[in-house]
């Protein structure tokens, strides 16, 4: 709780980093971008590369 209110009374940008909620909040920000530019990088793959694991399939016919 001292962390929401000492997160009202920063003035400053560089005092935000000595506020632990404000370091967790931009984990969390970072992580769901990685998270998103992942997914759609992969679907960029997909897309344009038409990678497929049909090749990776084991047929039993074929033995």
């Amino acid at each position: 709780m001292d962390d929401t209110v000492q997160l009202s009374k920063v003035e400053t940008f560089k005092g935000l980093f000595g506020n632990n909620l404000f370091r967790v909040l931009i984990v969390v920000i970072g992580t769901d971008i990685g998270a998103a530019i992942g997914f759609f990088y992969s679907q960029y793959q997909k897309q344009y590369f038409h990678y497929s694991t049909r090749s990776l399939d084991f047929n039993i016919k074929t033995i």
